[in-house]
This record gives C-alpha cells, structure tokens and sequence, in this order.
C-alpha cells in the first residue's frame, strides 16, 4: 500500500495545487514537474490523493480488459509515445497500465491509481476510459517517466453533456484543420459534443448550389471527415441547422421570399411552416445536411421567432404562443422521420411560460425526446428564473452560456466567468442533462479563435465539477498557458485574460463592450458614442464625458501593456506563430478601437478641436493600417476566405476618422488634378479580394481604393465573378482601361436593391458605381469622365449622378450637382460621350464621391473611362 503524504479534501487539495502553480511561474515544460506541487490536473478531479513516492516507467506493457474500446487503447497509445516515448504493447505480464471495468463508479466516470505497481484506470464505460486517458496525458506530459503516486476514485461529470457550439454563419467559418485543433483541445478537456451553428449557407447544400456558389462553404466530405475525428475522440457532432427563425439569409433571395411569414415585407427571418413549399425546402435542406452525421441529436434551432402571418391564416383560431408550438411540431415530425432526436433552443418556450402557462406542458407532451437549450450570455442572465420553469415542465434540457467574446475583439473576462458560473450552478441545481459553451460572431466575427481558448478552458471545468473548477480554487488560465500556448513563463493565458477585461472598466454593456460599440461605429453615427456617455455614473454631462475619455484611454493603455509584454514571452506551441500573430493583431485593433473613441470623446465634447488632432490622427493611422493587413492574413491561415471582405469592413471605422482628420490623400497627379485610382490608375490586379464592402466611398469617405458598390444580395466580389462588373483594354477611343457594367446580368442575378416604398418589392435600383474623389480647398471643381452604352443607348437620360461628401465630423452631405451644370458632348467617332459636371465644394469637405447610377430600366451595356477632376489651378486636361 502506499504510504500518503495525507488525504486532503477537495478546496485543501485545490489551493494547494494553486500555490504550486504560482510557484512553478519560470519552471518550463521541457524540464517536467517532478515536484508534486507543480503537477496540474484539469479540470481537477472530485478526490485526489497525493503520495509520497514516485513510479517510473520501465515497460511497455499494457493490459486491457477485453471489449475496452480500440478508440481507447489508440489513445493511451499515442499518448505514451508522444509524452513518454514508450510504445505500448498489449499483454498481462508485469503491465505499467492496466484498464480494468469497475461497475460501481458512476457514468463517465474513471479512477486512477498510480503506485509501485504502475499506473492502474478503472472506468465503468469506454467514456469514462477515455476521460482517464486525458487525465494521464496531462500527468505524462508534465512528468515524462517519473510520476507521482496519486489516487484519483470516482471522477465523474455534473453533466452528462458537455459540449461546444461554435457559430460558422457569421462571416467567418474555419477550415477543417481549425475544427480539428479545437476538438483536440476540447478531447483533453472531456469535452463530449460538438455543434457549428448553422444559418444561411455555410454548408454546401447539393440541393442549392446557387445560394452558395460565391461563397466558400464547408462541404459533405468536411462534415463527414470532422464527425469521424470527433468520433474518435468521444465526441458526438451533432448537426446544427437553424429552422425556423434566424432565415433571412434565406429569405432575402428571390426564390425562398415566398416562404416566409410576411411574403413581400423587408426584414423577414420566419419561415411559415405552413407553407407546403416550406416543407419542401426543409426536407431538402435536411436531406442534404443529416446524411453526414453519426449523432442521433439535430439541433433545429427556433429561437427568436417574431413574425406571424401566413400561419395565422392557417391558425386563424389559435394564439401566438400556440402557432409557434404547432411549428415546433411540424419540425419535430421532419426530425424524427430521420431517426433523430430534436433539440432547440428554449428562449421562446421560457418567454411563454409567463403569458400562457399551459404552452409549456403541451411542449413537453407534443415534442417527445425534445431537449431544449435554455441559453444567457450575460453576466446577470437569470438562468435560475428560466431552468426553473424548463424542470417544472419535465423537458430535458441543456443550460448555454457563451464565451462573451463576440464584438469585443479579445473578449469580456467578468461577463464571461459570472455567466458560465451562474449557469452551471442553476443547471446542476434544476437538473439539466447538458452544458453548452457557444460562441458567435454577431458584427463580422471580429475575434480570433485563439482568445476562444481561456472561456474553453473555464467552461471544461465547471461543466465537469464545479466544487472543484471554480476560479477561486484553480486557475483555468494556468492550463491554458501550460497545455495549449505552452509559453514559458505560464503567465500569458492570464495576461490574455486581464486584456479580455478591459470591458469591467467601463460600465455594463449589453452583448458586447462600449469600445468595441464606438470603435466600430462609422462617425456619421453617434448613437454608440452618445450612449457610452449617457451610461456613465457621473451627475453631470461633463462629468460623464470626462468618464468616458478616462475608460477608452485606460483600454488603450491596457492594449499598449499587452503588446509590449508580447514581445517578451516565449510560446512553444506548434502553432506558435500564428498565436502570437492573433494575439498581437487583437491587442492592436483593441487600441485602435479605444484610441478611436477617445478621439471621438475629445472632439465631441470640446477638449480638442480637429485641427488640434491633425497630427495624432496621422500618427495613429500609420500605426493601425498594417494591423488590417494583418487580421486579412490571420484569417486566412485559420479560415477559409468566406465573407472577409463585410469583416474587414468594421475593422475600417478608426482608420477612416484618422485619415479624414490628417487630411491624408493620394497624392495628386503630375498636373495637379486629384482623383483617386480610376481603373487605369489601380496598383494592382483586380480580383473579388480587392473589394471590400467597407471600403465604399460613396457611402463612408474612407479613403480606401474602390471602383464600385453592388447592392443586394452578393457582395461586390460575387458581382465581379458574374461579369456584371469588369475591365476592358483596348476599346477604340479610350485610353487605358474600360470600366464595363452590365445592369442585364444584375437584374437576372438579383444585384438589385428594393426601393421601400413599393410594397411588392419589384421596384430595382441598380448597384452604383461610386468614384472617389479628392479636394484641396473650398472652390469649384470640374469632373470629367466618358461613357456609353455598348448597343447605343442614350446615355444623357439614362444615367443618374450624384456626389455624397464626408464632412470633417464625419457626417455625409450631398454636394450639388444641379442638371444645369451637367454638360453631355455629341457622341465622337466611337460613340463615347463626354461628361462635365461642377461641383461647388464648401464646409471643409474634402472627400467626395461621383456616384454613377444606371436607369433600371436599361439594358444596355455601359462603359466609363478616364474619370479625372480638374483642380483650378490645373485648368482643364
């Protein structure tokens, strides 16, 4: 028998495992942690005794009882010779490991012995032989060979689910190498389900390929590659597919807009499931998604429900409350005809339980095998109000909280613990059979994975033991440093942390921090930046102002002490670079951000003027311009291209104010007229990458290279891979390139916005092309530029103008471009028309777009070309 130091209950044990890892600071990993002080398990078992002696490893041996999964005996096996450099060969003869059943520890659960005799797992299933496995891994990894005697009896999960919903709808969806490297992590963790959140088309349905073809989507072969990783490692992947609400990706095409509750009105993201054709649209959605999944669960979604209109003309007798549980029902139909089991989420059904008691019980007695998500993101989200109400009724459900990451840049650590907390201690107390850590990437999913990882971590250990997981007795950054960033000094996960509480500086803010609502908002906006006052405790709108600037300096401080901490930690993970890459990229946008809003804050209550700025707006843009670049390439090492270019338009906001108050511009031409890259003018090649949604002139003033602005449904990259805009060289009586525009194809693809106004919605306007122009002073400038349709149309009446200027505040003024300074020349030889528009430019407005918008009912093909602006001491070119 082993001699032990002493058996220490569970908080003892834990804050003296705290203290051994605070002590281990500059121990690296490479050296092992022979020190029984140092060893981190985690999440950290229910009981765990520590010995005094250690056992070495001096065979290979492994025994097994018979029926072990081989899912398990792969795992020990890698796992000793990527630790340990043993390879492990079955037989009875002196085993180092030995698996054996023991009936009477608990589901999932295992224990581990580790003596003279070896190293010995009881478990009661093959989950739970897994889950010991990933305990060993962490002692092999620290220890190599030489491990301390420890018993751990009867470790088992609070919740018999614990899974990890990652939102892939969101304009970002990672490659399958990505998902792979998370479910590695989430595997160590005893993580046991995995979900990616679909809404729109981040998957590739056979049945649609139109909907999806500009796009970059996971495909089937994806789906069935990562269930069989994840089978492999315990881990159900369970199809995600959003049903019923959340579908206005889809119901703003022309040929889904049927479908939905209210055909005809703007803004729809409810199907009617009493439409027939709604049905079959499911049907196909399922029959092309299902097929890849070994999981009996389907998550259907169904949160959020607001409209209602077709279906109360099926209903017309039955309340709201009612019509949204027949539709649930018409799902549950779909789902269990396929041999799964439905789940969704609970928001709608806990809403109900105040205003129509009944609808709860007739859920549970309606949806058999149902299991309803009951999800918060916020630190105050009563999840003891809600889970109260889901037992009442006897539906199984789940408690979901959320990383708190989204539109934050690196995250909100205090909304994050206090929310997870909260749920897993209701959850437990009321009964929920799972627990689900979601993320999402509502505002272009500005965040990159890596700041995914400490909430990861946190959410593993209260979702397997709270009494032992909670942050006052381990440290889950402490893992995080050790087994994933593996930085040396273990002190980055916990500098991650701190940066990623930059939002407790300031006051609560819902579902996202203040700088990241006034750091990504346009300055023709205010609202953010007002509100972030208004919420401020101050008595005073001074005092309030003042309270405001404070907070996004100290963020900017906070992000400028993370970077140059940065530069000093040694991280040995395998993907080392890219997380340090991620790291730096977030902290940079986080003070761009805040530096944004200070800025912001000082001109909008008067403590600087932009003049005043000039210079550090000049300075700051210099300094924020590569993190972009930067963010373009880190994502595409984890993600595929997806829609990039809506992300990046966020991330543009600081850098267009800066370049607006420095006053910065391209340099002028040789004989001083401005304008800003014309077609034959570009610095590189264009391709769907160069257009960015967030880089429109004519909309924002930003200053950046565009050519053009499509409108509708695809971004202006699926416009260009459709021919509706393009470049030509080579047209007689032009010089350099042609700009060619096709409003036949825009029509026939749907690059059309809606005109409001027409109730049917048949009413188009064209996508425009916007032309960026520059000005130097307060005068009158002229513009140039040719045109004409291909099979001659009459170009002087079918083409709109109009000039949308940035002011100096960063709001928009329509500069005047009366018709009676608008001069069209004869066609010449080649049928090209001249155009000369003056514009008086006033108020300080020195960016400006020429904004070129074709009748829709044209359908000829138009050609621009050689667009300049005369300044009036250049005279005319």
């Amino acid at each position: 028998m082993l001699t032990y130091l002493k058996r220490i209950a569970i908080v003892a044990f834990a804050a003296f495992s705290l203290v051994g890892l605070l002590a281990s600071a500059e121990t690296s990993l490479d050296q092992g942690f022979k020190d029984a002080r140092h060893l981190l398990i985690y999440p950290m078992p229910r009981h765990l005794e520590l010995g005094t002696g250690t056992y070495v490893i001096s065979n290979g041996t492994l025994a097994v009882a018979p029926g072990l999964s081989r899912r398990v005996v792969a795992k020990i096996t890698d796992i000793f010779r990527a630790s340990s450099g043993i390879s492990l060969t079955e037989g009875k003869t002196s085993p180092c490991v030995t698996f054996t059943p023991d009936p009477a520890l608990h589901d999932q659960g295992y224990s581990l012995t580790i003596d003279a005799a070896g190293i010995h797992v009881g478990y009661k299933d093959d989950a739970g032989a897994f889950h010991a496995t990933a305990t060993l891994k962490q002692i092999l990894v620290q220890q190599r060979t030489t491990l301390t005697f420890l018993r751990i009896t009867d470790d088992y999960p609070d919740f018999p689910n614990r899974g990890f919903m990652w939102d892939i709808s969101r304009n970002k969806i990672p490659t399958v190498a990505t998902v792979k490297r998370v479910v590695d992590y989430m595997a160590d963790l005893k993580y046991n389900q995995l979900q990616l959140y679909i809404e729109g088309y981040p998957f590739a349905y056979d049945s649609y390929p139109d909907v999806w073809k500009y796009g970059t989507p996971l495909t089937p072969a994806d789906f069935k590659e990562i269930d069989a990783y994840c089978t492999a490692r315990f881990i159900a992947f369970v199809p995600n597919q959003n049903s019923y609400g959340h579908m206005s990706n889809w119901l703003r095409l022309p040929q889904f807009r049927g479908l939905s509750e209210k055909p005809g009105k703007p803004g729809q993201s409810t199907v009617a499931l009493t439409n027939p054709d709604t049905l079959t649209f499911l049907n196909n959605l399922y029959n092309d998604l299902l097929p890849n999944f070994t999981s009996e669960y389907f998550n259907i979604g169904g949160d959020e429900i607001g409209e209602i209109g077709q279906s109360k003309v099926a209903f017309p007798a039955l309340t709201k409350e009612e019509i949204y549980l027949e539709g649930l029902k018409t799902i549950h139909g779909l789902v269990t005809t396929r041999n799964k089991k439905m789940m969704f989420w609970a928001d709608m059904v806990v809403h109900y339980a105040d205003s129509n008691p009944t609808i709860v019980q007739a859920a549970k007695t309606s949806l058999p095998n149902a299991v309803a998500l009951d999800w918060g993101y916020e630190f105050d989200h009563n999840f003891g109000g809600s889970t109260a109400k889901i037992k009442k009724s006897g539906i199984p459900y789940y408690v979901c909280p959320g990383t708190a990451t989204w539109r934050s840049f690196v995250g909100r650590t205090s909304n994050m613990t206090e929310n997870l907390e909260k749920a897993a201690h209701w959850g437990r107390q009321n009964g929920a059979i799972g627990f689900l850590l979601t993320v999402w990437g509502d505002q272009g999913h500005l965040q990159h994975v890596v700041c995914d990882y400490p909430p990861l971590a946190y959410s593993a250990g209260l979702s397997w033991c709270q009494d032992t997981n909670r942050k006052e007795i381990v440290d889950y950054n402490a893992y995080v440093s050790r087994f994933i960033f593996k930085d040396k000094a273990e002190t980055l996960a916990a500098k991650l942390s701190n940066l990623a509480d930059y939002g407790a500086i300031s006051p609560r803010c819902w579902n996202k921090s203040w700088i990241n609502a006034v750091g990504t908002e346009r300055p023709t906006s205010n609202r953010s930046l007002l509100d972030f006052i208004k919420f401020q405790k101050g008595a005073t709108q001074e005092i309030k102002q003042a309270q405001a600037l404070s907070q996004a300096e100290q963020v900017s401080l906070l992000a400028k002490d993370f970077l140059d901490y940065l530069g000093g930690v040694t991280i040995t993970a395998d993907d080392a670079a890219l997380v340090r890459a991620e790291l730096k990229n977030g902290a940079q946008i986080l003070k761009a951000a805040a530096d944004y809003s200070a800025m912001r804050l000082r001109i909008h209550s008067g403590k600087s003027t932009l003049a005043e700025e000039k210079t550090k707006a000049r300075d700051l843009s210099k300094e924020y311009l590569p993190a972009i670049g930067e963010f373009r390439d880190i994502w595409l090492k984890r993600n595929t291209y997806s829609d990039l270019d809506e992300t990046l338009g966020y991330l543009y906001s600081p850098l267009i104010y800066f370049k607006n108050i420095a006053g910065d511009s391209p340099s002028p031409l040789p004989d001083g007229n401005h304008v800003l890259l014309t077609p034959d003018r570009l610095p590189y090649p264009i391709s769907p990458e160069s257009f960015v949604n967030g880089w429109v002139w004519s909309t924002y003033g930003s200053g950046e290279p565009v050519i053009s602005y499509a409108m509708g449904t695809y971004s202006v990259g699926g416009a260009i891979r459709e021919g509706i805009f393009s470049l030509l060289k080579g047209v007689p009586g032009c010089a350099g390139q042609v700009f060619v525009y096709d409003p036949v194809i825009a029509i026939q693809k749907d690059f059309c916005s809606r005109y409001e106004g027409d109730p049917t919605g048949r009413t188009k306007l064209l996508p425009k092309c916007g032309w960026p122009l520059i000005f130097g002073s307060d005068t009158t400038y002229t513009v140039t530029f040719k045109a004409k349709f291909k099979n001659g149309a009459a170009v002087e009446s079918n083409l709109a103008l109009s000039m949308p200027g940035a002011k100096p505040d960063g709001n928009l003024k329509d500069l005047p471009v009366p018709v009676a300074n608008r001069i069209y020349s004869r066609p010449d030889a080649n049928g090209w028309v001249t155009i000369q528009q003056t514009v008086e430019v006033t108020d300080n407005i020195r960016t400006a777009s020429l904004s070129i918008i074709p009748s829709s009912t044209v359908t000829d093909t138009l050609y621009l070309a050689e667009l300049y602006m005369a300044a009036p001491s250049a005279g005319t070119k």
